[in-house]
């Protein structure tokens, strides 16, 4: 799973199955940035 921030940039990438507890924090700090997110790679347990 690939997650963008608003400018359509990749913020974050998941390499197995992902668990809405797993994806909701990365949603929400993603969501609460202002422009300029910062690149991040997750994977899932």
């Amino acid at each position: 799973m690939v997650v963008l921030d608003r400018e359509h940039r990749v913020a974050a990438v998941f390499l197995t199955a992902v668990r809405f507890g797993e994806l909701l924090p990365v949603v929400q700090r993603i969501a609460a940035e202002q422009h300029g997110a910062a690149f991040q790679i997750g994977v899932g347990s």
